[in-house]
């Protein structure tokens, strides 16, 4: 038995052996050759081959591709040598050169940071046939969308050992421009018409308001045209035109390729009008309600516009009533010139305001942000309200931006609103000069908080000095006093100024108190009171003999009633909303001293937005200024005296220098108009016209004697500086008011205009 047992084990032995395929080795090592930036193991992570495998050739051929496919090699090849424990396999790479630098010739219309920005190929990157082919396209579709369709590209490369310098030679060609626009199929809409509606315009001279000659480029962008085809569109829906089909028949070039002819062909199909408007799906808002949010009426012409606006209506009164789910799909059926619009409503259930988070105050306490807010946890979501409180956020004057966001909160729909602010900088500390007009060169030292500690209370100290004025002030205000929204100030100050007939000083300080009114949206009421020590010195003949009733150094005591409603979106740079300020101001009397007026002040502005960028401000001031027993009791300097800029101001003329021989006068009235463009929230552009005068009895006021001044100014918003503001303005009745130039330039800083 055991004769046989030894044979059988060695045959199956024997057999075991044959049956292993002849190329069944062992990977006993792996190396890298040929990298100098790339890390072997990044090449041996790649291949996915690891000491101990099998060799065979699938694996090998796997371990090239997905080497290769790293993006980092020209060429991958591998090499197997045999040891004792196995093969060696060696990958020999040769790694793609890098670009050194980037370079662009004949390139004018497009900088080169601008086009090295785009494109593909980086300094320290691989030069990759790809990226280079990609960046080279990358241009020129630059140049296309600047016009130059005949833009050429060329690449060069200029060897330096393992890396290249990149060139790419521009020739930019001529710009195409539009030649005609010619349009065919129109008979609703003229030519004119049409073309107005698109942004690309024909080359050539045209009318801005069918006044001003203006000269239009004539620019030519395919991406703008095709945009403009749904411009066109938009046109004739607007005139009932519900089937109109627009489409860029062909373009037409010259011989030069710069100039083309593009040609429009519109099917204008009829002309609809609105027949039955009806609502299905509503049972929470009554549908008489709902149609008195629709802008679109039975039998007038349909509007697309209208119709937009009507969507937007019943949107904005759903979310009002927490439907902020709701689903609005307005449906059309046209039949032979009319059109019925149902509007499917699917309300869905309403939302309320689980948590309101407050996100990106850095500075600014919680707290503060917090007590401003309209919009309450647990509270139906109302979409009035969210608004009503990011705005008053804004008017807080610490962020330069607030975004509205939110999140679900549940699954029942309950939201968390997010109001996710940025801080800018409202602190000063500042040591400088300024120049204006009237004061000339002035220094001054100003530490002012508008958010203290982030609490919200502001604090300042400034003191002004030049050969004309010395002035010092202390001022504090808590905007919530008791954690309520009643404000208080104190300010202590000493102020004194050399005007061209009389020096005055003034020592003193004030209380205030300010409080919103409950039934007066957007609304607060101020009271205040000043106790102050006047001197007045140095005076010429004639202001001497104004006051001749006055004796000085004498006690001024006085109190005065302010109301303020403030809508507009933002202090700075408003854009829509109106500010009425009313104030009442009486000195003496019962309150002692030895100064006794009465002063009424009434101003009015109002913004809107114009078209384009455009923001319009209409502004008008009036005053009066009396005695209790005779107007003579009324100081010489508390008289209006406008010119200039500022609140009193009258651009076009010096500062106070209208009427300044009866120095100024009891009764004032100006009127400010201005048209103003914005590059951002800090910084607009602005043309004015204004008009003003001060007259001495009422009997002499008459709209037709003011004096007119217009021009042109900048405003900007400055960190650590405040508002600064320049202007350049023409006096029109500048020989009724002496003065040495026609032309007058006005500076400020710090100051609201």
């Amino acid at each position: 038995m055991k004769r046989f047992l030894f044979p059988s084990i060695v045959m199956v032995i024997s057999l075991l052996v044959q049956t292993l395929p002849a190329n069944a080795v062992i990977i006993a090592d792996l190396r890298v050759e040929g990298v100098e930036r790339i890390d072997p193991e990044v090449v041996l992570n790649a291949s996915g081959i690891l000491p101990g495998d099998q060799l065979n050739d699938n694996n090998i051929s796997e371990a090239v591709k997905k080497i290769y496919q790293l993006g980092y090699f020209t060429e991958v090849a591998v090499a197997k040598d045999s040891t004792e424990s196995g093969y060696l396999l060696v990958f020999s790479v040769t790694e793609k050169a890098i670009v050194e630098r980037i370079e662009f010739l004949g390139n004018k219309k497009i900088k080169s940071d601008q086009l090295e920005e785009k494109i593909a190929l980086k300094p320290g990157s691989f030069l990759d046939p790809q990226y280079l082919a990609q960046s080279k396209d990358t241009i020129r579709a630059l140049y296309m969308e600047k016009g130059y369709f005949n833009a050429q590209v060329e690449d060069t490369l200029i060897e330096s050992g393992s890396r290249y310098a990149v060139r790419f030679k521009i020739e930019e060609g001529k710009k195409i421009r539009v030649k005609k626009i010619l349009v065919s199929g129109n008979q609703a809409l003229s030519d004119g018409a049409v073309i107005k509606a698109m942004k690309t315009k024909p080359r050539g001279w045209t009318l801005v308001w069918k006044v001003i000659p203006w000269f239009r480029s004539g620019s030519f962008n395919q991406d703008t045209l095709t945009q403009d085809l749904d411009r066109v569109t938009r046109l004739y829906k607007n005139h009932g035109h519900l089937e109109i089909a627009a489409r860029q028949d062909s373009l037409s070039y010259n011989r030069k390729m710069d100039r083309v002819d593009i040609h429009l062909e519109v099917a204008e199909g009829p002309e609809f009008k609105i027949g039955r408007v009806e609502f299905s799906g509503n049972d929470k808002i009554d549908t008489k309600r709902l149609h008195r949010m629709t802008e679109l009426k039975p039998e007038k012409i349909f509007r697309i516009d209208d119709a937009d606006k009507t969507l937007e209506n019943l949107f904005s009164i759903y979310t009002e009533e927490g439907y902020i789910y709701c689903h609005i799909e307005p449906f059309q059926d046209l039949r032979d010139s009319t059109v019925d619009i149902t509007y499917n409503i699917i309300e869905n259930k309403p939302a309320y305001v689980n948590k309101v988070i407050i996100s990106g105050n850095t500075k600014t306490r919680e707290k503060v942000i917090r007590r401003v807010l309209t919009v309450k946890p647990g509270e139906l979501f109302r979409r009035s309200k969210v608004m009503r409180s990011q705005r008053e956020i804004f008017t807080l004057g610490y962020f330069e931006d607030v975004q509205l966001n939110y999140q679900p909160a549940d699954t029942l729909g309950n939201i968390d609103l997010i109001f996710d602010v940025k801080e800018k900088t409202v602190g000063q500390f500042q040591i400088g000069t300024t120049y204006g007009a009237t004061d000339g060169l002035a220094g001054f030292v100003q530490i002012g908080v508008p958010n203290f500690l982030g609490r919200g209370q502001q604090v300042n100290l400034k003191t002004e000095f030049s050969n004309k004025k010395f002035n010092v002030d202390l001022g504090f205000t808590e905007p919530w006093l008791f954690d309520t929204p009643t404000s208080v100030g104190v300010n202590v100050y000493h102020t004194q100024y050399t005007y061209s007939e009389y020096t005055q000083k003034k020592t003193g300080g004030s209380l205030s108190l300010g409080r919103p009114i409950p039934w007066l949206d957007y609304t607060r009421g101020y009271w205040s009171y000043s106790l102050e020590r006047i001197n007045i010195t140095d005076m010429s003949e004639s202001f001497a003999q104004a006051m001749s009733t006055q004796a000085f150094p004498s006690i001024s005591s006085s109190t005065s009633f302010t109301l303020v409603r403030d809508s507009r979106d933002r202090p700075f740079n408003a854009s829509r909303g109106t500010r009425t300020v009313g104030l009442a101001k009486y000195a003496g009397g019962i309150l002692g001293g030895r100064i006794d007026y009465q002063k009424y002040l009434l101003e009015y502005r109002h913004y809107r937005p114009l078209f384009w960028k455009l923001v319009g401000m209409a502004r008008a001031k009036t005053g009066v200024v009396d005695g209790y027993s005779s107007p003579s009791t009324v100081p010489a300097y508390e008289r209006f005296r406008i010119g200039g800029s500022g609140d009193d101001g009258v651009r076009g003329y010096p500062d106070q220098s209208i009427n300044r021989a009866t120095y100024g006068g009891r009764i004032m009235l100006i009127s400010n108009l201005e048209v103003k463009y914005s590059f951002n929230q800090s910084v607009y552009l602005l043309a004015f016209a204004d008009a003003g005068n001060t007259w001495t009895q009422y009997d002499q006021i008459h709209p037709s004697v003011l004096y007119k001044g217009a021009g042109l100014g900048v405003r900007a918003e400055v960190p650590m500086l405040g508002v600064l503001g320049l202007d350049w303005g023409w006096g029109f009745d500048w020989d009724k008011n002496v003065q040495s130039d026609k032309w007058q330039l006005h500076f400020q800083l710090g100051t609201s205009f």
